[in-house]
């Protein structure tokens, strides 16, 4: 599991490949039975002005969070998981600001200052899961 939730891009495409093989209900992930349930980004949007989407940085972030708690425990999960996951999920958010659609309707002042917005909402997130995760 901790190959699905380290701060990198390599987890990033192993934890898509999973969930994939999950939605096609492949054998070869079911056998793990994880916690797949996610509420993206709970309460907050989902989605940025752009059309950047925060949808799958937050559900690798549930994976995370659901699982290593089930399995290890709030307090172990707390000491050696949380902060590594945590820093996944901003990479995640930050590599969702990157997107830039191949027809942009957004000049490029337009569009660097949605991407600027878009990665200081990523801080905000990255900050609240921080604290209070």
């Amino acid at each position: 599991m901790k190959s699905l939730t380290q701060d990198s891009n390599a987890s990033t495409g192993k934890w898509l490949d999973a969930m994939n093989q999950h939605l096609a209900h492949k054998q070869s992930i079911e056998k793990y039975k994880f916690n797949w349930n996610t509420d993206y980004c709970s309460n907050s949007p989902d989605t940025q002005p752009g059309g950047y989407s925060f949808k799958m940085g937050c559900w690798r972030h549930d994976f995370g969070y659901r699982n290593y708690k089930s399995l290890v425990g709030n307090y172990y999960f707390k000491k050696d998981h949380k902060k590594r996951i945590d820093k996944a999920l901003l990479r995640d958010l930050y590599s969702a600001c990157d997107y830039k659609p191949w027809a942009d309707p957004y000049p490029p002042a337009a569009r660097a200052r949605l991407k600027a917005a878009c990665r200081k909402a990523a801080r905000t997130y990255y900050g609240a899961v921080s604290a209070a995760g």
